[in-house]
């Protein structure tokens, strides 16, 4: 058996020159690549080709002849042309010695054949040494007879015979589809390459490489790896089965379910296995590509301090009860929004440190404290509680505990109404929660006098500001009927010099005048009139205004008016008193007696009476 190569030219170059020494002329890929003799224009020229060979095959081949690697049984050299000769041609074949060879005159191998009329250039079998393939890559040819006839080159190839023979590896796909072509080595003895890149496909299954043997026992190769061989051998695909692998896991609320799916590349056994935290539902069976679970109420307390924390599904794919692969991925774990602390129960407790008002059983403004307790609370689900606060009119109260219950005293209330406080607890998850309870508060003000008036009077009440010797006074004045509220009031008066009030009225009514002082009121002197009042709670009201004495001589605010004896209450000149004139009395306007109206003759005759 051998092996045949066929190695195309790599470059063929012309050249030409004028008579018959030709082999001192360089070749050019440009020159016309003409072979035998040939007119141009008025001069003959001898027409020459010479064909290279620089493959890296033709490399190798001759390298591996010269290290006896393999034996070149022969070696033919194919030119193809164009044309045909007009007459029989003599053709000289040169082999060049080696790439210092100058001088082509100097044959090395040269053959001579001639070319028949209407022939083309022959194929001519080179001699073969003992060193294989000569030391070159370079032929030269020339036609030698002046005949004016000559083809043109187009192609030229070399074909090497080898003793070397095959060995084959023939690819087995081992229960796969798609195995590759096999590999062809060539070699005297033992061959050497190798394995192919190419692989087979299996579903359910990844390449694992080559093996000699079926069931993996034999010699392994990898893909491409590199091989030697003395005979032919078929290598078994080995397979490593798929595991099934997860594609995605849905977030969920734990006690929702969430979804896991999958993707499997064969027909396997498929458990899954969720764990968080300490929490660890074990392994489940799965089938198909998907598997819905309910996320436990014990993953509330994975995150007490937390809405929500990271899980993970594992898929464990077996084979015949074998283990062969784990995927997992994370998925979020949420603990609902519906789930927050509790409040049991929420009361208010009056609180009175008055005695009166605590007899009166009710929440009294600026008297009453209220407590606020609340109790049977509970933090969200796996948490626990991390404090409270209590809020409302005179109370905001926090406080961090972890206890059930918490309770806070207000101050004072201020407010009167309804009035609402409110609880709030908060968990180690930061949810809270809130209730609200609400009083009935009742308004209250200690006593007010707003006003007292006293104007000086007869004794039976009629106002006289001249002689009056009684005094007409009444008061203004609120408090609160709350309760059992009872008010104590009194009006008293007194000359102002003196320092004791003398009671004159008790249980007064707002609004209502009262005569007091019955003629004890001297005109000359001011009088202090006092209104007091006291509730059950001991809050008390005092209120004192002072009447004048009666007004000897009074100016009033306007440039219009004036009084001897009285007060001024209306515009003119009023005299109360007994009057004398000493000097002359001028009345432009006419006089006036009573309601009666005189003229100055009438007057002058009354005064001549008198």
């Amino acid at each position: 058996m051998s092996r045949t190569y066929t190695i195309a030219a790599t470059a063929i170059y012309g050249g030409r020159r004028a008579g018959i020494n030709y082999f001192g002329e360089g070749f050019t890929a440009s020159n016309t690549k003409r072979v035998g003799w040939y007119k141009d224009g008025s001069t003959d020229y001898a027409g020459a080709v010479s064909i290279f060979f620089n493959s890296s095959e033709f490399t190798t081949l001759r390298q591996k002849a010269a290290n006896q690697e393999l034996t070149i049984q022969s070696i033919k050299l194919n030119v193809s042309s164009s044309d045909t000769f007009a007459y029989k041609v003599p053709i000289f074949y040169n082999v060049k010695a080696n790439s210092s060879t100058t001088d082509w005159s100097q044959e090395n191998y040269a053959y001579n054949i001639e070319c028949p009329k209407n022939g083309k250039i022959p194929e001519i079998d080179i001699s073969v040494s003992a060193q294989g393939l000569p030391d070159t890559n370079a032929y030269v040819l020339i036609g030698y007879y002046r005949t004016y006839s000559y083809v043109t080159v187009t192609s030229a190839t070399l074909t090497v015979v080898t003793d070397e023979t095959s060995k084959t590896i023939t690819y087995n796909a081992n229960g796969g589809t798609n195995a590759p072509s096999p590999t062809v080595l060539w070699a005297t003895g033992t061959a050497s390459g190798n394995v192919t890149t190419a692989t087979p496909t299996r579903t359910g299954y990844s390449f694992a490489g080559w093996n000699t043997q079926s069931n993996g026992s034999g010699t392994a190769y990898a893909s491409g790896a590199a091989i030697s061989i003395s005979a032919d051998i078929t290598l078994y695909a080995q397979w490593t089965a798929l595991k099934s692998v997860i594609n995605s896991a849905s977030n969920a609320n734990i006690g929702s379910a969430t979804t896991v799916n999958w993707t499997n590349y064969g027909n396997f056994t498929n458990k899954v296995r969720f764990i968080f935290g300490s929490v660890d539902s074990g392994e489940l069976a799965a089938s198909g590509s998907s598997y819905s679970y309910t996320l436990p109420s014990s993953w509330y307390a994975q995150i007490p301090n937390a809405t929500s924390g990271t899980a993970t599904v594992y898929l464990y794919t077996y084979v015949d009860g074998t283990l062969i692969g784990t995927s997992s991925t994370t998925f979020t774990a949420t603990v609902p929004a519906s789930i927050v602390p509790s409040i049991g129960s929420i009361s208010a407790t009056i609180v009175n440190e008055n005695a009166t008002v605590r007899a009166w059983g009710i929440y009294l403004q600026d008297y009453s404290k209220v407590t606020i307790s609340a109790s049977g609370c509970a933090a969200g689900a796996g948490a626990t509680i991390a404090g409270y606060a209590i809020t409302g009119q005179a109370l905001s109260y926090s406080v961090q505990s972890s206890a059930a219950s918490a309770s806070a005293t207000s101050d004072v209330i201020t407010a009167s109404g309804t009035l609402t406080y409110t609880v709030k607890i908060t968990d180690s998850r930061g949810r809270s929660a809130t209730a609200t309870v609400s009083i009935s508060v009742t308004a209250y003000a200690a006593p007010n006098v707003s006003s007292v008036s006293g104007v000086r009077c007869n004794s039976d009440g009629t106002i006289n500001q001249t002689t009056g010797t009684s005094i007409k006074a009444s008061a203004t004045f609120t408090w609160s009927a709350v309760g059992s509220n009872a008010l104590t009031s009194s009006m008293s008066y007194k000359k102002h010099t003196d320092a004791v009030y003398t009671t004159a009225r008790t249980g007064l009514a707002s609004g209502t005048s009262y005569v007091i002082a019955v003629g004890l009121a001297e005109i000359a002197s001011s009088y202090d009139v006092q209104v007091e009042l006291t509730d059950s709670l001991g809050n008390t009201a005092t209120y004192v205004v002072v009447v004048p004495p009666v007004v000897g001589i009074g100016f009033g605010l306007k440039n219009d008016r004036a009084r001897f004896g009285g007060p001024v209450e209306k515009a003119g000149l009023q005299v109360d008193w007994p009057a004398e004139f000493n000097g002359v009395l001028t009345a432009k306007g006419g006089f006036k007696i009573g309601n009666t109206s005189l003229t100055e003759a009438q007057l002058q005759s009354l005064l001549r009476l008198i």
